[in-house]
């Protein structure tokens, strides 16, 4: 399965469309560059411990540019996939200073 077969899947899934309006409500864009465009955002885990079973604290709200970069540099497998994904919003999803 490739990225993007993974993230239709997902989108289509019931936990996504319960999920991407809260976050969408709570933050009002990507978390990392503010982009509003509603049809760019897409949710991001930052563990797949509870797959299936997320709570929201496990997802963010990230547009589609930002998911890309950030996976450009960081696998979805990485242990440390929390911390790094509050750092790339932190720094506005620029990797400088890494």
């Amino acid at each position: 399965m490739t990225t993007e077969d993974y993230i239709d899947t997902y989108m289509a899934s019931l936990t996504y469309k319960e999920f991407k309006p809260a976050l969408i409500k709570r933050y009002r864009g990507c978390q990392a560059c503010r982009s509003d465009d509603l049809s760019r955002l897409i949710i991001h885990h930052v563990t797949y411990k509870r797959y299936g079973c997320e709570k929201i604290s496990d997802l963010r709200l990230l547009c589609r540019d930002c998911h890309d970069e950030f996976h450009k540099h960081i696998k979805g497998s990485d242990p440390h996939l929390r911390e790094m994904t509050d750092l790339f919003i932190k720094r506005q999803g620029v990797w400088r200073n890494f």
